[in-house]
């Protein structure tokens, strides 16, 4: 079973070394040319949170030549960069391929739902810390939970039995059937601490202590809170404030990838976190003003620390 992992920035470079250390042999598909050449000579280093160093050898195509056909892929690529990969992406479901989105944020799905089949599609969630330190080195810097889930209801056995194999080899891993509701609760979560972490410049452990953190966190859950309702999601606000806190606490040393991108002048996926909520609250007709507000301070600040 060929498994790809397409997109080599910390959460691909994570899984890519995790699957690799367990005999699954991933191919990993990088946006630049460099960074494959990088891989190949010099293997993929995972550090671990005890400091223990796991040094790989992997198997990577460049994204920019034709690549064959896979059994599954965990795109891993962020939610701004999917729009120019769809026709690739759609040819390789076409061809049987197993969909899984790992990303940040919501709204992939929407791009996808009219050309794949449903029964091809797959969430991934993740909780998980990870920094990458150029192009071959990937730091594990907070434990998380992963889960895997189905769009539909249609369960393939297949992709259950390859769930169950990572477990066996150790990989913290579980699959899910309620995989949406646990994708709103991990954007709710995002909603919190990507904006504000990446508009403080500061680190995810730092948040809670930052003046008027409670304020924010109460106005903003709020609001999801009412947006997810309107989709037929029920979300219990005080669990989400406990989660927050909980991922603040376990990636107190991670920088959130929104935050990494305002400092180096990359376009955010904002317009997939607090933007889904408020473009889903004005179609709903549920004001989100705090949401609409970290949106426009995020766009204004894209470029500034770069």
């Amino acid at each position: 079973m060929e498994t790809a992992i397409w997109g080599a920035g910390s959460i691909g470079l994570l899984w890519g070394a995790r699957l690799a250390l367990a005999g699954q042999d991933p191919l990993i598909i990088t946006r630049t040319k460099e960074q494959q050449e990088h891989l190949l000579r010099n293997g993929l280093h995972l550090r671990h949170r005890s400091g223990r160093l796991d040094t790989v050898k992997v198997r990577v195509e460049w994204a920019g030549k034709d690549l064959g056909a896979f059994d599954r892929i965990l795109l891993t690529v962020k939610q701004t960069a999917i729009p120019s990969l769809i026709p690739r992406i759609v040819e390789q479901c076409r061809q049987g391929a197993m969909l899984y989105l790992l990303q940040n944020g919501m709204g992939a799905e929407r791009w996808m739902v009219d050309k794949i089949s449903p029964s091809q599609l797959w969430r991934g969630s993740t909780t998980e810390g990870a920094l990458r330190e150029g192009d071959t080195i990937v730091v594990h810097t907070g434990e998380g939970e992963t889960y895997f889930g189905p769009f539909t209801h249609h369960v393939n056995d297949q992709e259950l039995r390859w769930i169950n194999t990572l477990k066996e080899h150790g990989l913290p891993v579980e699959y899910d059937p309620f995989i949406h509701l646990r994708t709103w609760k991990k954007l709710a979560i995002n909603c919190v601490i990507n904006p504000l972490t990446a508009l403080l410049q500061i680190k995810n452990g730092a948040l809670v202590d930052q003046k008027d953190f409670t304020i924010w966190l109460e106005r903003i859950l709020a609001e999801v809170v009412c947006v997810a309702k309107s989709d037929r999601i029920v979300l219990d606000k005080e669990e989400l404030k406990e989660k927050v806190r909980h991922v603040c606490e376990q990636t107190a040393q991670n920088r959130s990838s929104m935050a990494e991108d305002l400092r180096l002048g990359h376009p955010s996926e904002i317009d997939f976190i607090n933007g889904f909520i408020v473009t889903m609250g004005r179609e709903k007709g549920v004001k989100t003003p705090f949401n609409q507000e970290l949106l426009e301070r995020v766009h204004r600040a894209e470029g500034k620390y770069g």
